[in-house]
């Protein structure tokens, strides 16, 4: 829903978002769009999520233009990715719950990625990518955005391992911690709260920028930069009409690498 309104302001530009919206966000999408409320989407939460979406975009295209031909995007969601940023030869799969995927094949457009349904919590990702094509061998840019803070360390850690055990070397990378919502920010945090109640999902993990590069490292990765959400906000958002000021580096993205052997 928020690439979808952030695609009417002319932030981004994910003309597929607003194709794959359930019912009960679509409507939240054009409530924010009448004039006495279109306000209330430009705050500082939408801002982060706006600059996080950047990220990630930047990282699968860097990475595509290194030559990299496989991206494998984790808890994929409603991700558009693999249309928005589709090129020739290369192969997009989204790793996902079963009946998250099933409800977005209904509302997505053809032609897209490769789907993998998993339970993160009991199938293996080392059985289910290869079996859907996946080729172990070959570098892959891997995504996980906005996931990290829903499961617990030990999940995240064992995660993140198992993609490095699958990656190549060569491979990359690109994964955010932490909500940006702060205590202060009233508007960000009540859509914040709504998004937890339809999902239904928990926060569990909120390490420190030291914490996550420790994790990062010992999963078998080398962090090469960390942004947090500030500087993300004001490399992507200046000019915008979005908060880029008062946010505090509660949020932070990093991209890694795998070596080899």
């Amino acid at each position: 829903m928020v690439r979808s309104y952030l695609t009417w302001l002319g932030v981004l530009d994910d003309r597929w978002a607003a194709t794959m919206l359930r019912p009960r966000w679509a409507v939240l999408d054009r409530i924010l769009r009448w004039p006495l409320l279109r306000e209330w989407g430009r705050n500082r939460t939408f801002a982060w999520l706006a600059a996080r979406t950047h990220f990630f975009d930047d990282a699968v295209v860097d990475a595509l233009d290194a030559g990299i031909g496989q991206v494998v995007i984790i808890g994929a969601g409603y991700d558009s990715r693999a249309w928005r940023l589709a090129r020739p030869g290369v192969r997009f799969f989204e790793v996902d719950h079963p009946a998250t995927q099933g409800d977005k094949r209904r509302r997505a457009p053809a032609d897209g990625p490769t789907y993998v349904p998993v339970d993160l919590g009991a199938d293996s990702l080392e059985d289910t990518l290869p079996a859907a094509g996946y080729r172990p061998g070959e570098p892959t840019v891997f995504v996980v955005e906005g996931l990290t803070m829903y499961l617990t360390e030990p999940q995240v850690r064992d995660l993140l391992a198992t993609l490095s055990r699958l990656g190549a070397p060569g491979s990359r990378l690109a994964v955010n911690f932490g909500l940006g919502v702060e205590a202060g920010n009233r508007t960000g945090a009540a859509f914040h709260n709504v998004a937890l109640t339809f999902s239904g999902e928990q926060v569990n993990f909120r390490p420190t920028i030291e914490r996550a590069e420790d994790v990062v490292t010992a999963s078998g990765w080398t962090p090469e930069r960390t942004s947090t959400a500030p500087e993300l906000i004001q490399h992507y958002l200046s000019g915008t009409g979005l908060p880029a000021t008062g946010v505090k580096p509660t949020a932070f993205a990093l991209t890694a690498r795998r070596d080899g052997p």
